[in-house]
């Protein structure tokens, strides 16, 4: 799996660093549903703790980019593994209701880490076996 890396210019730089020291009160972006506003870009600053709505807007984008590739891709979000790992199964079996799971190549979990690798959360890509084994 490649990693979603990208190089940015230095116009590009300028732009976002003078998004994160904005005080607009509008959303900066609208996507996959998530409004990104300028506290959840105050949370990529270094040494802040990223947001639900950051990583939520991520793992879409992480999706998106898989999809380019043809890997076809669901996601889950950040509140997914927290309810599951504590209130088992039963309280998330209606988020995939109408979801053929097996149907995916990839399966993107967002886990808050809850301190142990420190300020950061945690993505586990679940790949499907390659297509001649099945």
């Amino acid at each position: 799996m490649e990693p979603l890396a990208l190089s940015l210019t230095k116009n590009e730089i300028s732009e976002v660093e003078g998004l994160l020291y904005s005080n607009s009160k509008d959303p900066y972006s609208v996507k996959f549903g998530y409004q990104i506003f300028q506290r959840d870009l105050n949370t990529l600053r270094e040494g802040n703790w990223l947001n639900d709505n950051i990583i939520n807007c991520f793992v879409h984008l992480a999706q998106e980019e898989a999809e380019t590739q043809g890997i076809k891709s669901y996601c889950f979000n950040s509140f997914f593994y927290k309810k599951l790992s504590s209130n088992g199964y039963a309280s998330v079996r209606r988020w995939t209701k109408n979801v053929d799971l097996f149907s995916y190549n990839r399966i993107i979990i967002p886990i808050n880490t809850n301190n142990v690798k420190g300020r950061c959360k945690l993505f586990i890509f679940v790949d499907s076996l390659d297509d001649e084994l099945h």
